[in-house]
């Protein structure tokens, strides 16, 4: 039944985040601050419901919930804790899922870091960012679920990509899909150009952990 409700709470999401992304960018068209208004409440729901998602299906994967289609595919009962947890981004659909949960949580950074900042620029950004997590949190939901029910369930899952057996690999594929959710930092530079240089470190540290790993290997 939990599957159930993370599932459904990835839906809602898709919901919040259309609601993020169409009614605060009319609110600047319109000049209407109460749909303006609605961007920094929307994007700390929208990060609330990805985070339970996520939550969801890491639970699933730590205790060996094998009816979930995905934690079957990349997982098994055998694995340390740590490589039960690194199965939740081991596949395409849980990298997608982990990926929403860094942009989501991007977009509830500028909501809170944008106090001082004109009501209409905010909203333009957090509706863009809005726009975006739409678009693939419908994609997600339709052709790359996580929650998936496997049934009847096996008795033990297949494995974890034998690269992702490996602390640095591990991490790698972590920091990779961290840079990757860095890379819509222009779009936060409307709100501060003064960060322009942090944004930038961050994803430096995120593709160059790659880099370094290739070499440890």
């Amino acid at each position: 039944m939990i599957v159930e409700i993370g599932h459904f709470a990835l839906i809602l999401a898709a919901c919040v985040a259309l609601v993020q992304g169409v009614l605060p960018l009319a609110g600047t068209i319109n000049d209407n601050q109460r749909w303006q208004a609605l961007a920094k409440p929307a994007a700390t729901l929208q990060f609330l419901l990805i985070a339970f998602s996520f939550a969801v299906l890491a639970h699933g994967a730590l205790t060996d919930d094998f009816s979930i289609k995905y934690i079957a595919g990349h997982s098994n009962s055998l694995l340390p804790t740590q490589y039960k947890f690194a199965s939740v981004w081991g596949g395409h659909e849980g990298s997608l899922l982990l990926w929403m949960l860094m942009l989501s949580g991007w977009t509830l950074a500028v909501a809170i870091f944008s106090r001082t900042l004109p009501l209409a620029m905010v909203a333009r950004v957090i509706g863009i960012l809005g726009l975006v997590s739409t678009g693939f949190l419908m994609f997600i939901l339709i052709t790359s679920s996580p929650f998936e029910r496997l049934l009847p369930a096996p008795l033990d899952g297949k494995d974890l990509n034998p690269l992702l057996q490996d602390p640095g690999w591990s991490f790698t594929r972590l920091c990779c899909t961290w840079a990757m959710s860095v890379f819509l930092w222009p779009l936060l530079l409307l709100c501060r150009p003064c960060c322009r240089a942090e944004w930038m470190q961050r994803g430096r540290v995120g593709l160059g952990h790659g880099p370094l790993w290739l070499g440890y290997s």
